[in-house]
C-alpha cells in the first residue's frame, strides 16, 4: 500500500473500526479514489505526496505539528474510502454474475443500516477535514512548506472553516455544508463587500490576512465582515431571512468606515467614498421594504 497514506489494515483500523481480516486488496483502490476525490482538491498533490513519503519512511517527519496533520488527513481518507467502498464490500462480481457474501454467523446488513453508516462516514470524514484545516491554519508558520496553491486557496475567504460560519449561521458545524457554501461566500465578498470597502482596502485586508499580520484598524472590521459574508451567503443558499442581517452588517461596516476615515486612508482616497453623502443617509421602512434601504 505504498502508493497510499497507509501501511496496512492495522493502520486503517486506527481510524475506522474494520476487521483485521479485511483484505488490503479490496480497500486499496478506494483509498486512492478517496484521496484523489476529496483530499487532493483541498491539499494539493505535492502535500499528499509529502505525507506519503513520511508515512512510508522515505522522508523524515518527527515534528508534532506535521505528524498531527498527517493523522488528521489519514482519518479523513480512511472514512471517505469506506464511504465509497461500502456498497461493494459484500458483493462479488464473477462469471456467475453478482453474488452477496453470507455465512452462518454473518449476513449482509440491511439497506437502512448501510445507509446510516455511509452517512456517518461521510460526515466524520468532512469533520476530519475541518479539524485539519484549523490545525494547518494554527501552525501556518511551522508548516509553510505544505501550503500548495490548492491549500492556500482554502484560506482565501474571510471565513475559512465550519466553526467560524457556525458562529453566525447554524450549519450544525458541518464542514460539508460549509464547503458547499464557499462559492456563495466568494460571491458575497466580490459582488457586495468589495464595492463597499473599496478594492484598495479589500486587497489590503486580504494581504494582511495571508501574512497573518492584520493591522489594529483592520481587525476592527473583521467581525462585521465575517458576519456579513455568512449572512449574505446564507440568504442565497439557506434562507432569505438572513438578508436583513446581511444588510445590517454591511450598513455597520460602511458607517464605521465613514466615522473613522483617518484610520482607513485607502478607503478615504478611493472612488467609493463620497464625502458629500453617506450611503445610510436616507432610511425608508415601509410595506415594500422590510429592511434598511440605502440611497
Amino acid at each position: 500500500m505504498e502508493d497510499t497514506l497507509f501501511t496496512g489494515i492495522a493502520d486503517i483500523q486506527k481510524y475506522v473500526a474494520v476487521s483485521l481480516t479485511s483484505s488490503e486488496d479490496v480497500i486499496h483502490p478506494y483509498l486512492k479514489q478517496a484521496t484523489s476525490k476529496y483530499l487532493v482538491p483541498i491539499l494539493g498533490e505535492d502535500t499528499i505526496e509529502a505525507f506519503r513519503q513520511v508515512v512510508h519512511g522515505s522522508s523524515s517527519g518527527e515534528e508534532p505539528e506535521l505528524m498531527d496533520a498527517i493523522y488528521l488527513t489519514k482519518g479523513a481518507v480512511a472514512r471517505f474510502a469506506y464511504y465509497l467502498a461500502l456498497s461493494m464490500l459484500n458483493v462479488h462480481i464473477g462469471d456467475a454474475g453478482i453474488m452477496v457474501a453470507s455465512t452462518s454467523n454473518l449476513a449482509p446488513a440491511s439497506k437502512h443500516r448501510t445507509d446510516e453508516l455511509k452517512a456517518d462516514l461521510l460526515v466524520s470524514g468532512w469533520d476530519a477535514v475541518n479539524l485539519l484545516l484549523k490545525h494547518l491554519d494554527r501552525y501556518k508558520e511551522e508548516l509553510g512548506d505544505l501550503f500548495t496553491e490548492e491549500l492556500t486557496a482554502m484560506y482565501s475567504l474571510f471565513v475559512t472553516n465550519a466553526d467560524e460560519y457556525q458562529r453566525f449561521v447554524n450549519i450544525e458545524h458541518s464542514f460539508l455544508r460549509f464547503y458547499n457554501l464557499r462559492q456563495a461566500i466568494e460571491r458575497a465578498e466580490i459582488l457586495h463587500l468589495m464595492p463597499v470597502l473599496s478594492q484598495e482596502l479589500y486587497g489590503e485586508i486580504k494581504a494582511q490576512l495571508s501574512q497573518n499580520n492584520v493591522s489594529e484598524a483592520n481587525q476592527q472590521l473583521l467581525l462585521p465582515i465575517k458576519a456579513f459574508v455568512c449572512y449574505k451567503s446564507a440568504q442565497q443558499e439557506i434562507d432569505p431571512k438572513y438578508g436583513s442581517y446581511a444588510d445590517h452588517a454591511l450598513a455597520y461596516i460602511k458607517r464605521y468606515l465613514d466615522d473613522h476615515l483617518e484610520d482607513y486612508p485607502l478607503y478615504a482616497n478611493s472612488s467609493v467614498y463620497d464625502g458629500s453623502k453617506t450611503s445610510y443617509a436616507v432610511f425608508e421602512n415601509d410595506d415594500e421594504h422590510g429592511f434598511f434601504v440605502f440611497q
